[in-house]
């Protein structure tokens, strides 16, 4: 066994377009050998690179990196810029076909728009393809490159391939990005493969870089079906296995090509695929719906965790997480079911913003386990489908999917976003201690809620009485409180008073305030001065009062008492109301007047009436 090394160049020093465009000029560049892990390491550590070149001396310049001055090439290297497909569609897409590549790299500027230029799509990235032998002319490479492209317009139905028509030219050199996500296969494409199948001849190609020919061997496309990588490395080697190709280790791949006998093969070494690599392969590559994956692979597929690891006091029944804690609010609601009230997920329907959802729910899932792969997320994807979404409406397709997932995976989500606002939470219940309490699960969570803003809350009354000064004002100390950064009502404060008791204790100690600075010598009037002179402001009503419960106030002097007028005017009215002597004279004389009648006057004869 021996691993395929070619030819290629890169620059001394890293570089970075977008920031060093002005420099370009000044680039160096050094040849080296190296296999297809060399080049993906150059990349990731923000080297560029380029084909070998006709030069002396350990490195070149610009000046010799010239169509005309080729020395070799065994990279075939296409820029795709503002194109339909995310690099991991086109990962899916091309993998097992006639043009598998045999890298795939996001660019920095991945994911972006650039400002002045009408683009549909922010995917960019890098298509390389590393040949079995060299291109030694600009010519050929011009005439395969185009070819290459045409039909890979047509495999992806995308004319954007097109928009960089600069990648054409053999002296074309592409920069590397620190940030990169990658997809390598470790194939190796045949470059007679290519010519004959775009009638390109290869007469004035010439003999290897090296001197030796490599029209003996053929290479054939056997990809090993790695449709994720988690460490994002190069998932096999190159081996050269001559005539016995067999393997005890191949329990389930999906390798495709042709082994002929008594010839050598550069293939992919093979290997038993996992669980995740498996279901890759099934949602990218074959048309079976969410609902069956998730029904085959849902006992088999360990889901990602859905909230930050958080550690527990084996004393409190809550744990108050901080800033950096991630949990995800699953949405559900009740319903009555054979007697029984449960709580089942709710299915977001057309018009939910279903797929932001899905984007939102990824991005925090990621920001839990940053080491969450393209199939890990892409199977919670599928869960949260099945789970939550109503997919019969304009349904998410697969295609969304992926690109959704590329979008996760080559962004950064911060608790800042919009997000942590519908899915956050403060306080996780600690179910321990709520059993060992008595307290129902059911309830666990009401109850830690509880305790916490009980707690919360006696923390803030003792701040507001470590600052509470009783010889101000409830507007003064709601000010100086707020200048301390504990901002309160006023409203507030009177509440915490009258629950605390801290009314008459203001009273009192405006009392001894006033106690202090009085001068019994002195007027109210000038007392009044002498206490605002002092800080003590108060009216003269309160300070009579003051004066008064103190006893401070002079007695005044005893007179002679008045006596009633309401009593003696009613005496009057009584008095008046007595019969006076003229008038008991008169009624005398009428009652002479009647006597005398009755006794001179003969009596009347009733029997006349």
């Amino acid at each position: 066994m021996q691993k395929y090394i070619f030819s290629y160049s890169v620059s001394t020093r890293p570089f970075d377009r977008n920031k060093d465009e002005k420099a370009t000029g000044k680039l160096t560049w050094q040849e080296k050998q190296g296999t297809i892990t060399d080049l993906l390491a150059d990349i990731k550590n923000g080297f560029a690179y380029c084909p070998t070149f006709n030069h002396d001396g350990d490195t070149f310049s610009m000046a010799a990196k010239t169509d005309s001055n080729l020395k070799a090439s065994y990279l075939i290297s296409f820029d795709m810029d503002a194109v339909r497909m995310a690099a991991g569609e086109f990962y899916g897409t091309m993998i097992g076909t006639e043009l598998t590549p045999s890298l795939v790299y996001t660019t920095a500027n991945d994911g972006h728009f650039k400002q002045g230029k009408n683009e549909t799509y922010n995917n960019r990235y890098r298509v390389i393809y590393v040949l079995d032998q060299p291109i030694t002319t600009a010519e050929t490479y011009t005439a395969i490159h185009q070819a290459m492209k045409d039909d890979i317009a047509a495999m992806v139905e995308d004319d954007n391939v097109y928009n960089d028509t600069s990648d054409k030219s053999v002296s074309h050199f592409f920069a590397g990005c620190r940030d990169t996500e990658c997809y390598p296969i470790n194939h190796v494409t045949s470059l007679q493969a290519l010519a004959d199948k775009y009638n390109v001849s290869l007469a004035d190609n010439g003999s290897c870089g090296d001197g030796t020919a490599n029209n003996d061997v053929t290479f054939v496309t056997m990809p090993s079906g790695n449709v994720d990588n988690t460490s994002n490395e190069p998932s096999g080697h190159d081996t050269l296995i001559t005539d016995n190709l067999v393997d005890s280790r191949r329990v389930k791949t999906y390798s495709r090509g042709v082994i002929k006998e008594g010839r050598e093969y550069y293939v992919t070494q093979e290997y038993e695929m996992t669980l995740f690599e498996e279901f890759a392969h099934e949602f990218h590559h074959t048309d079976t719906s969410y609902f069956d994956l998730y029904k085959y692979y849902k006992k088999k597929l360990t889901p990602l965790p859905e909230e930050t690891p958080i550690e527990y006091d084996p004393d409190t029944l809550y744990k108050e997480v901080d800033e950096g804690y991630i949990g995800i609010h699953k949405h559900r609601h009740k319903v009555t079911k054979e007697d029984k009230d449960t709580w089942v997920p709710v299915k977001f329907k057309d018009g939910q913003r279903r797929r932001q959802k899905l984007y939102l729910y990824l991005q925090m899932v990621k920001a839990i386990t940053p080491t969450a792969t393209r199939a890990q997320l892409t199977w919670q994807a599928v869960n949260f489908i099945v789970m939550q979404v109503d997919n019969r409406k304009d349904p998410i397709t697969k295609y969304q999917v992926t690109k959704i997932v590329d979008g996760v995976m080559c962004r950064e989500w911060t608790p800042s976003d919009e997000s942590v606002k519908r899915y956050g939470r403060k306080v996780k219940t600690n179910r321990a201690v709520a059993a060992e309490m008595g307290i129902p699960m059911s309830k666990a969570g009401l109850a830690a809620v509880h305790a916490w803003k009980a707690d919360k809350k006696a923390v803030k009354w003792d701040k507001i009485a470590a600052m509470y000064d009783p010889t101000k004002s409830d507007k003064e100390n709601v000010k100086m409180m707020s200048d301390e950064g504990m901002s309160i009502t006023v409203q507030y404060l009177r509440n915490w008073k009258s629950k605390n008791g801290y009314t008459k204790r203001r009273k009192a100690a405006k009392g001894e305030q006033i106690a202090t600075y009085y001068d019994p010598d002195l007027t109210d009037g000038q007392n009044l001065e002498q206490l605002a002179a002092n800080g003590v402001n108060i009216s003269l009503k309160t300070f009579k009062r003051w004066k008064a419960d103190n006893g401070l106030t002079k007695p005044r002097a005893k007179t002679q008492e008045k006596p009633n007028k309401a009593d003696m005017s009613h005496f009057d009215e009584v008095i008046d109301q007595l019969p006076t002597d003229t008038m008991k004279r008169q009624q005398v004389g009428i009652i002479d007047v009647f006597s005398s009648l009755e006794t001179d006057s003969p009596k009347a004869d009733l029997t006349d009436l």
